[in-house]
């Protein structure tokens, strides 16, 4: 199971109700029924439409791609991953991927877009070893000898900040939230044992 379907030989009338409407009941579809939150590419012919079936209302659903804190999918799996991170009755998304597919990315711009459902933001990434020296070889104290660790999170914060002018308050909102420790980057081994509420991984 990939997350994603491709169907072919779509209904037109299909195809136009979920541009029209954003929905269509899945029993008019004549397929069977997907998994739940199971993301679709319909085609017919040349026109093709991205969707999810939403097993509550039992409808298939448009997937637009939409901005996340600046941050817009190029492709349909982006698309997709984004729309799953930002939909507030799934409660934990994973991704799959190569590097450099944007997992980070759209987790983080996610999180930063729905804040307000949250009183604080963790990024959290595992300690590997670099050349089989583990973190006690690194100098300084203990946030000098980690942040070599979470250099990839802090590159994506960066990056997704820079998408607004330093004097836009999304820009400065970043830094805030940092300064303010409501957006935390610690290792994921720091995670072990501790008790959260309300908090957004």
């Amino acid at each position: 199971y990939t997350g994603k379907s491709v169907w072919t030989g779509m209904d037109s009338v299909v195809i136009d109700r979920l541009y029209k409407d954003g929905f269509c009941p899945i029993k008019e579809m004549g397929q069977p029924i997907p998994q739940a939150n199971q993301y679709f590419i319909l085609r017919n012919g040349k026109d093709s439409v991205m969707g999810c079936y939403d097993a509550y209302r039992e409808e298939m659903v448009r997937v637009d791609k939409r901005l996340a804190y600046g941050i817009k999918p190029r492709n349909a799996e982006q698309a997709f991953a984004l729309h799953a991170l930002l939909n507030e009755s799934v409660r934990l998304v994973t991704l799959q991927g190569m590097a450099g597919t944007g997992k980070t990315l759209l987790a983080l711009a996610a999180a930063l877009e729905s804040r307000r459902l949250f009183k604080q933001i963790y990024l959290a990434r595992p300690i590997v070893p670099l050349s089989n020296k583990d973190i006690g070889y690194l100098p300084g104290d203990i946030k000098s000898k980690l942040h070599p660790y979470m250099e990839p999170l802090y590159d994506n914060l960066k990056f997704i900040q820079q998408q607004f002018p330093e004097n836009d308050k999304d820009y400065q909102r970043i830094t805030e939230m940092q300064q303010q420790e409501k957006l935390s980057i610690v290792p994921l081994a720091y995670i072990r044992g501790r008790s959260f509420s309300n908090i957004c991984f």
